[in-house]
């Protein structure tokens, strides 16, 4: 353990001018080495009994020095930390539910209509000429464009509107 004579300001003028050198931020809560070098070229080896940890109260003493090691993220305490979970209501994860199945029912129905414009196209290109001015599209292509033109029409099947509200709902009640 280091000890310090602190009978006069000389000593924390020393410390200004110290270096130390320690491990890079680990997780290991009990595992600390480093060294400070004091401006006369002492030095003396630091180890977890001189460190104290984020959120440590320090009781029974007059004064310390201390310097922080590792601040923010780099904490030992924080690293060893849980990551949060994400919360959510269970009105918002219904809502997420009604979406995905709307999403397939326009999904369905786009794909559905494709399909009945390929085959009446197909069926009625001899009668009603004058409204297929493209003869020379695939029939895939033709579904390929016929379902993204339907998809476009029922781009309102999903209610944006509707999550917009249930956001500034929760903005509003926090």
């Amino acid at each position: 353990m280091i000890r310090f004579a602190a009978d006069d300001e000389g000593l924390f003028k020393n410390f200004t001018e110290s270096k130390i050198v320690c491990d890079m931020p680990n997780p290991q809560l009990y595992k600390f080495q480093g060294t400070l070098t004091m401006p006369d070229g002492a030095k003396h080896g630091l180890s977890a009994d001189q460190v104290l940890l984020k959120g440590s109260i320090l009781r029974n003493t007059g004064h310390i020095y201390g310097i922080a090691c590792y601040t923010g993220h780099q904490t030992k305490v924080m690293e060893n930390s849980l990551k949060s979970r994400v919360k959510k209501s269970k009105v918002e994860l219904q809502t997420n539910m009604y979406i995905i199945i709307i999403v397939a029912i326009q999904l369905s129905v786009c794909l559905l209509s494709a399909l009945i414009n390929v085959i009446l196209t197909a069926k009625n290109k001899g009668v009603l000429s004058y409204l297929y001015y493209n003869d020379t599209q695939s029939a895939g292509a033709l579904f390929a464009v016929s379902f993204f033109e339907w998809f476009i029409l029922l781009q309102n099947f999903v209610s944006i509107s509707l999550l917009v509200t249930l956001e500034m709902c929760k903005l509003l009640q926090a």
